[in-house]
């Protein structure tokens, strides 16, 4: 059944896992939110662990409505259907447990799905409250989670996957009928992808859906000091290269060894032998470029592993 324009449930999801201290931020800036009509509640699925942060929503309920759910099984797709699957309709609003927001938040959201409605999917900008900022040769080679995201034309047509993981949302029934989330993305699962936003993003637009830039809907990420480093982008670099290859069919070259074609393990090793070789250049700069392309290509390497291990487990001829 497609929802009126009017008369649509608005609920917010977030996903945690171990960052109790966070999500009382987050909880605390969500509390101040202008509510719309048809604000249900805030969905809080805590997968995998278990930190406090039952204790953190009980005290939150008195000032706002909420709803917490904690799941054994980590995994952020998982837990984000999950709470799909109790809330089953209406505009689903997707943050996470590291974020502020503006008080028009909830609100601008309201009124674009209002004027767009169901057959749309919606995202807004991404600022970013740095802890300590990186280096500034270091920014090119950041997310735009570390380094923020914004439209430079708000009124340009969406052509591809663009909105971040703090701040998009979507109509349950509009993501139900691609099929969901996919259980083995986002964090927690098997391998630690990320980047489930953006493949349910370009379902949604190879569906026939309209993206739809929402300004006024802004989100503050918290980005901690580690994050602003390039051991943790080297390690960003890896997760993401990895994510996309457990989706591209395309490394399937004979002879196999090791859940791999056999010509990818000597080009990691030649890259491996280089970047241990960059460990002792002290222009840190300099270090990081000579060792960037080794993650990516291990990144790479285990997408395609751990790609290959379930297309055996999965195939009707294999036998064990």
């Amino acid at each position: 059944m497609t929802p009126q324009r009017d008369t649509f449930p608005i609920n917010v999801v977030i996903c945690t896992q171990g960052r109790c201290s966070l999500m009382q931020r987050t909880l605390d800036s969500l509390a101040a939110v202008e509510r719309p009509t048809g604000f249900e509640k805030v969905w809080v699925v805590e997968n995998g662990s278990d930190c406090g942060t039952r204790l953190t929503c009980e005290q939150a309920k008195t000032r706002l409505p909420l709803q917490y759910i904690h799941l054994d099984q980590p995994g952020k797709s998982r837990a984000i259907q999950h709470a799909l699957d109790q809330i089953t309709r209406g505009l689903v609003v997707f943050t996470d447990d590291d974020v502020r927001v503006n008080p028009t938040f909830l609100t601008a959201y309201a009124h674009a799905a209002a004027t767009h409605g169901p057959d749309a999917f919606y995202g807004g900008p991404l600022c970013i409250d740095y802890e300590k900022s990186p280096a500034p040769w270091l920014l090119s080679h950041l997310p735009p989670s570390v380094t923020g995201w914004q439209m430079d034309d708000p009124n340009a047509a969406i052509t591809k996957a663009a909105f971040l993981g703090a701040n998009y949302g979507a109509f349950i029934e509009r993501i139900n009928s691609v099929g969901g989330f996919m259980a083995h993305l986002g964090i927690g699962s098997q391998g630690n992808p990320v980047g489930e936003e953006f493949e349910i993003q370009d379902r949604l637009l190879a569906d026939g859906a309209k993206g739809v830039y929402i300004p006024d809907a802004k989100v503050w990420h918290y980005v901690p000091r580690e994050r602003s480093t390039p051991k943790w982008t080297l390690r960003r670099h890896e997760r993401i290269w990895f994510t996309s290859a457990l989706t591209d069919t395309s490394h399937n070259e004979k002879p196999w060894l090791w859940n791999a074609p056999r010509w990818m393990w000597r080009r990691l090793l030649a890259l491996w032998v280089k970047a241990t070789a960059a460990q002792l250049i002290p222009n840190p700069q300099k270090r990081f470029q000579n060792q960037m392309l080794y993650y990516q290509w291990r990144g790479t390497l285990r997408g395609v592993q751990l790609r290959h291990k379930r297309q055996a487990t999965q195939s009707p001829q294999n036998h064990g």
